[in-house]
C-alpha cells in the first residue's frame, strides 16, 4: 500500500510539472516569432514591410520583423540588409515547444524500458519455474497446470509488443526543431563559435521579448531537469512492484 501511495504521489508531481511546461508554452505564446534588428534604417524598414509584418522605432533605429513560417526567414532577412545591421532572431516559442515534446518522447522510451523489462522478467521467471518442478512434471503437465498464467503471460507480453511497437514507430518519427543559427557549422563542440554568439548577445541592447524569453526559457529548462530523476523513480518503483507482485 505504501508503494502505491509513493507511486501514485510521483506520478502526480510528474504530470504537474508536465502541466507547468504545457502553461509556460501557452503563456509565451502571446509573443510572436521575431528577428530584432539593430542599427536599421527607416528605408531598409521599408524595404522589408513589403515582404513581412514590422514595426520601426526610429528614434532607436530599431526594428522588429515578425516570422511567418517563411522558410529560410533569416537568411533572407540577412541577405536583404545585408552585414551593417545586427540581427538577433530566437524563434522562442518553436524553441519552448520542444520541451513539452521532448518529456512525452523521454516517456515513451521508459514505456518502452519498462515493457522490455517486464516481458524479460516474465519470460526468466516462467522458465525458473518449469526447471524447479520439471522433474516431477512432464513438458504436457507442466503446461497444462499453469495454462491460464501461461495464456495470460502471452497476452500481456502481446499487447505490450503491440504497444512499443507504435511507440517505437512514434519515437523514431519524432522530429525536433534544433535553431540552425546557434549551433556551429561543421562540430557540435566548436567553444569558439559559442564564445563569439555569447559576446554578440550580451553587445545587443535588451528588449521586452528578449527578457520574456528568458524568463520563460530558465523556468521551462527547470522544470524539464526536475522531470528527469522523477521519471527515473517512477520506473524504478513501477518494475519493482510489478515484480513483487
Amino acid at each position: 500500500m505504501k508503494k502505491k501511495i509513493v507511486i501514485a504521489v510521483i506520478t502526480m508531481c510528474m504530470f504537474l510539472l508536465f502541466g507547468t511546461q504545457l502553461w509556460i508554452v501557452r503563456d509565451f505564446s502571446g509573443n510572436a516569432d521575431r528577428a530584432e534588428i539593430f542599427g536599421v534604417s527607416a528605408e531598409q524598414m521599408e524595404r522589408l514591410s513589403g515582404q513581412y509584418r514590422t514595426e520601426y522605432l526610429p528614434d532607436e533605429h530599431h526594428g522588429v520583423v515578425y516570422d511567418d513560417g517563411q522558410s529560410f526567414f533569416l537568411q533572407k532577412l540577412t541577405e536583404m540588409l545585408g552585414t551593417e545591421v545586427t540581427v538577433c532572431y530566437i524563434p522562442g516559442n518553436r524553441i519552448l515547444r520542444q520541451f513539452p515534446k521532448l518529456t512525452c518522447w523521454l516517456w515513451g522510451c521508459l514505456v518502452i524500458f519498462i515493457f522490455g523489462c517486464l516481458m524479460v522478467y516474465s519470460v526468466k521467471k516462467a522458465t525458473k519455474l518449469y526447471y524447479l518442478e520439471k522433474e516431477n512434471l512432464y513438458f504436457r503437465q507442466w503446461l497444462e497446470k499453469h495454462m491460464v498464467g501461461i495464456l495470460a503471460g502471452a497476452v500481456s507480453c502481446c499487447v505490450m509488443v503491440v504497444i512499443g511497437l507504435f511507440l517505437l514507430r512514434w519515437l523514431i518519427s519524432c522530429q525536433f526543431y534544433l535553431p540552425g543559427e546557434f549551433l556551429p557549422p561543421d562540430f557540435i563542440l566548436d567553444f569558439s563559435f559559442y564564445k563569439e554568439q555569447l559576446a554578440v548577445f550580451n553587445n545587443i541592447p535588451e528588449t521586452e521579448y528578449r527578457n520574456a524569453f528568458r524568463k520563460c526559457f530558465f523556468g521551462i529548462s527547470v522544470v524539464f531537469l526536475a522531470e528527469i530523476p522523477l521519471s527515473m523513480m517512477t520506473v524504478g518503483f513501477c518494475i519493482r512492484y510489478a515484480i513483487k507482485e
